[in-house]
């Protein structure tokens, strides 16, 4: 009997795969790390055969260290980024160009020139004319790239985001494929009649037939080809989810009904309220995207993000050395003693919601001679939790909603200190998961009842069953934190201009 579901979620900052038994178990789970690319200031980029590799590398390590038979495996799920951009040859399957990620600002001079568009751009898409989403990295590359536009136009090149990357790859070039959570990130997918719109191609100069077909986000998308290096026993293994990793880990975390929320830390916070299959149309610099589309049910969501959340702990581990880990940045971060109250701005690319201010850049603003790397890790998570109660509180006001209990996922979050600040800037209860992986955990589930493994009635609760994390601060306290932080937002805006 068919017993397992393996997972894929291409991130960011890695590829992580699961692999889950039929009573919901984490049968094992491998991650391979991935390599931004920052050739100028304000641009990132990945190596798209990366992104390959490191997919196929966690795969393939977590089948070795499982030892599951391969034919037990009954379906795999993908959930992967959403905006960064690829172009490739339709013959050849070679990439043209480096993936264009999501927070590169190169285009940003562009989309300022788009503003006269933004009604229309957020009607049709619910998006706001920014460099973050993929048309207009599209049409860098198409400009920019030797020969790129004619070849384009003759019908030899094509383009996706890393869903319809990973699917060309897995499946041998057979799945040209992409859906709606995914498409709905492009500025070329209109979300309301769920198609990819002329209007929007014309005004980016894309030509749609170089555009993935939008499908479901469960049902049989093709299947593992059988030259697929590292993963030859799974050949003939059915994709039964393709899913933006965002929408995924919502759907990870059982948030099928309108109102219900799910916040994903990770380099950029991404927080999704379920807004069912009506659309909601928030304004304030929130968002409407579409949260999955399974056969005819469309689940639609509003979103807010903020951008370089966890940058922030990674410059400080990875590029400056002070920390070993995020988690060890967590672990000094409790032990500050509070006589230096910095604030750190993590606006290395700009601030999204609610400023939307692409020549924003990173500050770091109240040193005293007496702080200490504690007081800076503090700083940090500190920045992270802020941001995030800013997003609900506005979220909470545009969408005319009352968030309950806050559902948090994403690698970041196993740190106790942020989970603790956080739910004392919300004054709400933050429920933390066993399992951290929720994309990954969502595209598995949902695979799972593409293949019949399970019902949506009974969904196992994957991981266990996590922590709650009451907040501890009046509310005057949390006031005064949120009105520092925005002092020091003020400071971090308009730096670029």
């Amino acid at each position: 009997m068919n017993e397992y579901i393996l997972s894929l979620d291409q991130g960011a900052t890695a590829s992580r795969a699961l692999l889950i038994d039929r009573a919901g178990n984490i049968a094992g789970r491998a991650s391979v790390a991935l390599t931004p690319l920052f050739p100028r200031s304000g641009w990132m980029e990945y190596d798209p055969l990366e992104i390959v590799f490191s997919a196929l590398r966690a795969c393939a390590h977590l089948l070795a260290q499982t030892h599951v038979d391969a034919t037990k495996i009954c379906a795999v799920g993908l959930s992967s980024q959403r905006e960064t951009t690829v172009v490739w040859d339709r013959r050849t399957g070679k990439p043209i160009y480096n993936a264009i990620a999501g927070p590169c600002r190169r285009t940003a001079d562009y989309c300022g020139e788009l503003a006269r568009h933004e009604p229309m751009l957020l009607e049709k898409t619910g998006l706001l004319p920014d460099a973050t989403f993929s048309a207009s990295k599209l049409k860098w590359i198409l400009d920019n790239a030797s020969g790129a536009r004619q070849r384009a136009h003759e019908g030899s090149l094509l383009f996706g985001t890393v869903d319809a990357w990973l699917a060309w790859n897995l499946t041998g070039g057979q799945s040209h494929i992409t859906d709606a959570s995914s498409a709905a990130r492009t500025m070329l997918f209109d979300i309301n009649t769920l198609a990819w719109d002329d209007e929007l191609c014309a005004l980016f100069d894309v030509p749609k037939l170089m555009l993935p077909s939008v499908v479901s986000s469960s049902g049989y998308l093709g299947e593992i080809a059988p030259a697929v290096t590292g993963l030859e026993d799974l050949a003939g293994a059915p994709i039964c989810a393709l899913l933006a990793d965002q929408s995924a880990a919502l759907f990870g975390q059982g948030c099928f009904g309108a109102g219900m929320t799910q916040c994903s830390y990770g380099e950029d916070a991404h927080l999704l309220l379920n807004t069912g299959a009506g659309r909601v149309r928030p304004g304030g610099g929130l968002l409407s995207t579409i949260a999955w589309n399974i056969g005819d049910q469309v689940c639609r969501a509003v979103e807010g993000y903020v951008l370089g959340a966890g940058s922030a702990l990674s410059w400080l581990s990875a590029d400056l050395g002070l920390f070993e880990s995020p988690l060890q940045c967590d672990t000094l971060a409790g032990q500050a003693a509070g006589l230096s109250n910095p604030v750190l701005v993590p606006a290395f690319c700009g601030l999204g919601f609610p400023d939307w201010d692409m020549s924003a850049r990173g500050a770091l603003v109240g040193l005293s001679r007496g702080m200490t790397r504690a007081d800076l890790a503090l700083s940090a998570l500190n920045g992270i939790a802020c941001s995030v109660a800013g997003l609900v509180e506005d979220l909470e006001s545009s969408a005319d909603v009352k968030i309950g209990e806050f559902r948090v996922s994403g690698q970041l979050c196993a740190g106790d200190t942020l989970m603790q600040l956080q739910a004392d800037l919300l004054g709400k209860a933050v429920y933390r998961p066993e399992a951290l992986e929720m994309a990954a955990v969502g595209a598995a589930l949902l695979a799972g009842v593409t293949s019949g493994l399970w019902s949506m009635a009974e969904l196992p609760a994957v991981g266990g069953q996590g922590n709650i994390f009451m907040p501890q601060r009046s509310e005057r306290d949390r006031r005064h934190a949120l009105h520092v932080w925005m002092r020091g937002v003020e400071r971090a805006r308009h730096w670029a201009e």
